[in-house]
């Protein structure tokens, strides 16, 4: 298996693992009284760090890039993902006109995999070798 294919696969089961623990904290949140909203956003935040955290570990192993200069990164693209899925989710529904759920899906289909690329070749990208012969 090839080393894109194999990050994929990783990438994918790390999506998976990130919505199931979205959900859970959500619903654990909630069911203790937390307010929807705040929940959500709560959420989100342990989504997004054990998504960071397992990406950098697991999928995209080279971990040579600072931390916190990774983690920026992939804050932007998260958020930049989570942007281009509402405005791609509004227009499965509103034009397109998709049930919501089945937007959702489409959305995500769009978006994982453009996210999965700017995020091997710009969050967690390989290092470069250099050309140049040492002496």
């Amino acid at each position: 298996m090839t080393a894109p294919v194999r990050e994929a696969i990783r990438f994918a089961t790390v999506g998976a693992l990130q919505n199931g623990l979205n959900v859970a904290v959500f619903a654990l949140a909630t069911a203790v009284g937390v307010q929807y909203r705040v929940a959500a956003v709560l959420a989100g935040l342990v989504a997004l760090v054990a998504s960071f955290l397992l990406n950098r570990q697991w999928t995209f192993t080279s971990r040579t890039a600072p931390i916190h200069h990774q983690g920026l990164r992939y804050l932007i693209v998260f958020a930049s993902a989570v942007a281009l899925g509402v405005v791609l989710l509004t227009f499965f529904v509103e034009v397109v006109g998709l049930p919501e759920v089945l937007a959702q899906v489409a959305a995500i289909l769009v978006v994982a995999p453009v996210s999965f690329l700017v995020q091997r070749s710009w969050v967690f990208r390989a290092p470069q070798r250099s050309a140049a012969p040492r002496g």
